[in-house]
């Protein structure tokens, strides 16, 4: 639950081949964003463009966070 902040997250861009299996289960529950926890990092990702933020803390806040926006900037493209 340590707290997160702009400076902790990064964008990033993930290669369609890796997104692929994520993004495919993302989309047939009708997401438009998902999560994946790594040994590292929480990567929140976009279904349609595989572009996205990655948090290294580790931390549930980095879900608050996006579950707190607003939902229309949630569900702009990156």
């Amino acid at each position: 639950m340590e707290p997160v902040t702009a400076r902790d997250l990064q964008p990033i861009t993930v290669p369609m081949w890796a997104a692929r299996p994520y993004a495919s289960a993302a989309w047939s529950a009708n997401c438009d964003w998902y999560f994946i926890r790594t040994a590292d990092d929480i990567r929140l990702l976009n279904v349609a463009t595989n572009t996205g933020f990655l948090c290294r803390k580790r931390s549930a806040m980095f879900v608050a966070l996006f579950l707190d926006s607003r939902s229309d900037v949630r569900k702009k493209q990156l």
